[in-house]
């Protein structure tokens, strides 16, 4: 377990805390079009994850959970016993162990494009490889050979931490958090698009695994429904939110 790091985060709002986390090579921006609406009936704190954006990169190796306690210590900081995570893709891997890690701090989940587990060939021949790509040659080469967005404001150690967090979410070929989704006991919902390019399929499995949990597939929607479908997106997460109080 590394030290918790430094983050970077934009706390907007006024109600019932919601915690948005990005996923790789993302950061707190990608979350801009939800805030305006939901802004207006919840405090809304995105925040940039260690490695990513404006927020520190710790020395590695870094495991899936060292991303869920520095979350857990970024509610601590803001005197927040308890929140709403909505997380993208590795956010929502992140999410997911936070409710598993420190079940009291987590209300609800409203999970996107996300998955428990890794086959042993796609933690090779994607995420070890992107990392390897990063170390080597910086965070532009990686993500272009990932096939995803090159980020603004892209700095030097953005490399580091692109790799350290892919070598962390390779584990998941090799310690799952599937078998363990049986003990979430916050209100769960999945939401995946039918043309994600890494495949609705991790989150289908994720949500019989979650007692409860809900699942929606968005006809004709690829990774990032967030941002391509603003309104009918908000307006899943607020009906969402609204359910669970």
């Amino acid at each position: 377990m590394t030290a918790n790091a430094e983050l970077f985060f934009v706390d907007e709002g006024k109600g019932a805390p919601v915690l948005f986390l990005h996923g790789l090579a993302g950061d707190q921006g990608v979350f801009e079009r939800q805030i305006p609406d939901l802004s207006e009936s919840f405090r809304t704190i995105r925040v940039d994850a260690r490695g990513h954006g404006q927020s520190s990169v710790p020395p590695g190796p870094w495991k899936i959970a060292d991303f869920a306690h520095d979350f857990v210590a970024l509610l601590d900081r803001l005197e927040i016993e308890a929140a709403h995570v909505v997380g993208h893709s590795a956010g929502g891997v992140f999410a997911m162990s936070m409710a598993l890690e420190q079940a009291a701090r987590v209300k609800s989940l409203f999970l996107v494009g996300t998955s428990a587990e890794l086959k042993p060939e796609i933690a090779q021949t994607s995420y070890l490889r992107w990392a390897s790509v990063a170390e080597r040659s910086g965070l532009e080469a990686a993500l272009k050979d990932a096939r995803l967005p090159v980020p603004e404001g892209v700095r030097p150690e953005h490399g580091d931490g692109f790799a350290r967090s892919c070598r962390a979410i390779s584990e998941l070929a090799s310690e799952p958090l599937a078998p363990r989704l049986g003990a979430i006991t916050a209100p769960t919902a999945f939401v995946v698009g039918e043309k994600d390019p890494f495949g609705p399929g991790g989150s289908v499995k994720a949500s019989r695994a979650v007692p409860g949990a809900e699942l929606q597939i968005l006809e004709g929607q690829g990774h990032y429904p967030f941002r391509r479908e603003v309104e009918d997106f908000n307006g899943r997460l607020r009906a969402f939110l609204g359910s669970v109080g």
